[in-house]
């Protein structure tokens, strides 16, 4: 089993969800969203307490979706303050995703992260 970190990934719609910047270092859950209905490859973050408090970016969720297939537990974790992404999606904030793969799928995982910047420990 190995953990995988995946640096720089987009958390968006934190202003709408959060009302805010994500706390610096906090920890939040991805939760897969397939019956969600503007995006079926939509991940959300939700807090310790449960609240949802923001999305992976449209650009990077379908790759996170692949992973979370292959591993259950994701966690979060916003590093920067927000900037602007894009003019449609407003403002983000980058956090690392960490999760924990069996040896036998991590060819399969580095395929899938191929264009992230990652680490394998």
């Amino acid at each position: 089993m190995k953990s995988v970190i995946i640096y720089g990934v987009h958390a968006v719609g934190m202003h709408y969800w959060y009302k805010g910047q994500l706390p610096i270092q906090a920890q939040f859950k991805l939760v897969h969203e397939p019956s969600n209905p503007v995006d079926q490859n939509a991940v959300a973050l939700y807090s310790t307490k449960g609240i949802r408090a923001a999305y992976i970016s449209r650009l990077e969720s379908p790759a996170i979706v692949q992973l979370m297939q292959r591993s259950r537990t994701f966690v979060c974790r916003p590093q920067d303050r927000l900037f602007w992404l894009s003019v449609d999606q407003g403002q983000s904030q980058e956090c690392n995703v960490g999760f924990r793969v069996n040896d036998e799928d991590l060819n399969e995982v580095k395929s899938i992260l191929r264009g992230f910047c990652y680490k394998i420990v």
